[in-house]
C-alpha cells in the first residue's frame, strides 16, 4: 500500500503553443477535458502562455500531456509539486 503523502504530484506548464493553434487547442482539450470543454478557454490558455495546462497529476499523466503538447508543435515543462506536510512531521 502506498502512503499518499509521499506520492509526488506534477504540474504541466505550457511554455509556447507553436504555430498550429487548432492542433494545440485539440491537445489542451484532450489533456484536461473537464476544464476546457469549450474552445474559448483553451484558446485563452494558448494565447496567454506560459500557463498551467494541468495540475496535481501523477508522473505518467504529466508525461503524456507533454507528449501531446509537443506533437501539436508546442513546448511544455513538468514541474514537481512539493508536499510541505512531510517537512512538518520531522
Amino acid at each position: 500500500m502506498t502512503d499518499d503523502k509521499y506520492v509526488s504530484k506534477f504540474n504541466v506548464l505550457l511554455i509556447t503553443s507553436g504555430s498550429d493553434k487548432v492542433a494545440m487547442m485539440k491537445a489542451v482539450r484532450a489533456i484536461n477535458p473537464n476544464q476546457y470543454t469549450a474552445l474559448k478557454p483553451a484558446k485563452d490558455l494558448i494565447d496567454n502562455a506560459p500557463q498551467y495546462v494541468i495540475e496535481n497529476v501523477g508522473y505518467e499523466e504529466a508525461a503524456a500531456a507533454i507528449k501531446l503538447i509537443e506533437q501539436a508543435g508546442g513546448t511544455a515543462e513538468m514541474q514537481r509539486e512539493i508536499n510541505l506536510d512531510i517537512l512538518d512531521e520531522n
